[in-house]
């Protein structure tokens, strides 16, 4: 008798689990999917690490007014490389603003992504590299090594040539996790734009010194407007790719549509 119940039984297991299913597949999430290979002619290799791995630009539009964002300045914030990855995606498909051209840098220090250190692959923190009237010299064993001296590290001087290349009137560095928007020089309004565009709050000052950092070297020391765009750690994946492009795009219609208003020089204290 239980062998002829076999059968009956196997397709009432069956109708049980399919009841479990969703009726309909779940949607995509609502971010751009990075791309592995953007078109080779949005390509430019503007440097090397010490390990020879290439740094590489990816170049769009050809207005006046330029536009660099960097991701990956640290290994250890892997998310602002997906935002920024995300971002080149978008725009190998979503017509750019008038007037622009948008330089994206995904990978500056693609060995300490790979190795998953803030540094690279000699110890140096990036960020502390750059020859800012603030940098002074640290010790080797701190997270913050600024290195033997300022440019000494191929990464920095990756992004030095970038800025005297393309002469960006606004400059993009993605970091993690601290959630808002931060800034140095005349950039207060364009980050506000891009803090109102995904609910972030503005961060003048977190309250410690940078020594020898982008935003003291081109915000400070140069007027350069750039904002620290910090995403936060309570995000998952899409949902920080998708708040990151959305800012990013809104950073380019702010530039597109307006001049940067010149505002008072920042004192921002930040340990990025």
């Amino acid at each position: 008798m239980l062998i002829r119940l076999l059968p009956l039984l196997k397709f009432i297991i069956c109708l049980s689990l399919l009841a479990g299913l969703p009726a309909t597949a779940p949607s995509r999430p609502n971010y751009p999917v990075p791309q592995t290979k953007p078109a080779a002619k949005h390509q430019t290799r503007i440097g090397k690490t010490n390990l020879e791995t290439p740094i590489v630009a990816f170049r769009f539009g050809r207005g006046k007014q330029h536009v660099v964002i960097l991701g990956g300045i640290h290994g250890d914030e892997p998310a602002s490389t997906q935002v920024a990855k995300a971002f080149v995606a978008s725009l190998e498909s979503d017509p750019l603003p008038a007037g622009l051209t948008v330089v994206v840098i995904p990978e500056v220090n693609p060995d300490g992504l790979k190795a998953g250190t803030r540094s690279n692959s000699v110890g140096v923190d990036v960020n502390r590299n750059f020859p800012a009237k603030n940098w002074r010299p640290g010790s080797k064993e701190s997270r913050y090594y600024p290195g033997p001296k300022p440019l000494s590290e191929r990464e920095a001087q990756a992004i030095i040539k970038a800025i005297k290349k393309w002469r960006p009137a606004l400059l993009i560095s993605i970091h993690a996790p601290l959630k808002c928007m931060n800034w140095d020089g005349p950039a207060e309004d364009v980050s506000s734009a891009m803090a109102q565009a995904i609910g972030f709050s503005l961060c003048k000052d977190i309250g410690y010194e940078t020594p020898g950092s982008l935003g003291s070297y081109a915000g400070k020391d140069r007027e350069i407007p750039i904002v620290t765009f910090e995403l936060g750690d309570d995000l998952t994946s899409a949902e920080t790719t998708t708040q990151g492009v959305r800012a990013l795009r809104a950073a380019l219609d702010f530039v597109s549509t307006s001049v940067t208003k010149p505002g008072p020089r920042s004192n921002n204290k930040r340990r990025e």
